[in-house]
């Protein structure tokens, strides 16, 4: 498996959403379903590997958004990913998150 991240494409969707947008998302992602699916992934494979030009990417996308906090989400999905990824980890939710990263979305729903 490959980390495909579409960054330009993320940080145009990321500005075109207003805080109270991204602040929904992020409730989204304290739901049950979506919380417990990315700790369970955690619990399985921690993260030990940062993803490469890690800073590059995280000012970036701070700097379109002005949004810290969904900044820290991103930061540790993209550590998460990098080291399923590296570690040949597969599952839906790894799946889910590759997916969603890999056409410039920011992931706030398991499935969606």
């Amino acid at each position: 498996m490959k980390l495909d991240i579409d960054i330009p494409e993320l940080i145009r969707w990321l500005a075109s959403r207003t805080e109270s947008d991204l602040d929904a998302m992020l409730e989204s992602r304290d739901d049950e379903a979506f919380d417990s699916s990315w700790k369970e992934t955690f619990d399985a494979i921690g993260y030990d590997n940062r993803l490469p030009d890690a800073k590059k990417v995280f000012t970036s996308i701070s700097n379109a958004t002005g949004h810290h906090e969904i900044v820290r989400y991103i930061a540790e999905d993209l550590d998460l990913l990098h080291t399923a990824y590296s570690a040949g980890h597969r599952s839906e939710f790894i799946r889910v998150l590759g997916d969603a990263y890999s056409r410039g979305r920011f992931p706030y729903e398991v499935g969606k």
